[in-house]
């Protein structure tokens, strides 16, 4: 549903755009190159505008599902503001992105919470994807809780870095592999570290 409404903001901003052009083009018919007007763009604001509007839409629309307690939708905003890169967390509850100065969990965070111990400042973000995939691995494979897991299926990656010429990116492929072989083998370790406390 997001790309519908992007599109529509996008639209808006681009016929408002047309709008000051042809108002600029009658108020100056004999000066072609007089400075146009201030310009407007969609920024990363009208995106994350457009999140909110969305998120209001589905609690309107579903509003029976979200009066119980333990229905919450969270999401990770990821994206590039200039130079920096900014996660934004926002939820159903209060509909409104609030920007994540380190890491934050979402889901059912408690059962990673653990885990999290051992995420810092200064680990890269491949580090840190591991650290993500062995938390949802163990999980999964410990069966912690059955709506946490990717079954078949591969983790979902993305590296958002600072700088101008870097690009956010999903990681894919062979690089995702290696990721998730990783995170195996290290679940596979925890598994059996955590089981032998517990051998006679």
């Amino acid at each position: 549903m997001l790309p519908a409404i992007v599109s529509k903001s996008f639209s808006w901003v681009n016929y408002q755009k047309q709008h000051l052009v042809s108002q600029h083009a009658r108020a100056f018919p004999d000066n072609p190159k007089a400075t146009l007007p201030p310009m407007p763009e969609y920024t990363y604001d009208n995106f994350k505008q457009d999140c909110v509007r969305l998120l209001t839409q589905m609690k309107k629309r579903y509003s029976v599902a979200f009066q119980h307690e333990d229905f919450i939708l969270q999401i990770l905003l990821g994206m590039k503001e200039g130079e920096n890169a900014k996660l934004y967390y926002l939820d159903s509850k209060n509909c409104l992105p609030v920007p994540v100065p380190e890491a934050v969990l979402i889901g059912q965070s408690q059962l990673g919470e653990w885990l999290r111990k051992g995420w810092n400042p200064n680990m890269t973000m491949q580090q840190t994807a591991k650290l993500g995939i062995l938390a949802v691995k163990y999980i999964e494979k410990e069966e912690i809780s059955k709506e946490i897991g990717v079954g078949n299926y591969f983790p979902q990656v993305w590296y958002i870095a600072d700088g101008n010429n870097i690009q956010p990116r999903e990681i894919l492929d062979a690089e995702l592999q290696t990721l998730v072989s990783n995170a195996d083998e290290k679940c596979k370790s925890l598994q059996r570290n955590v089981h032998s406390l517990f051998r006679t």
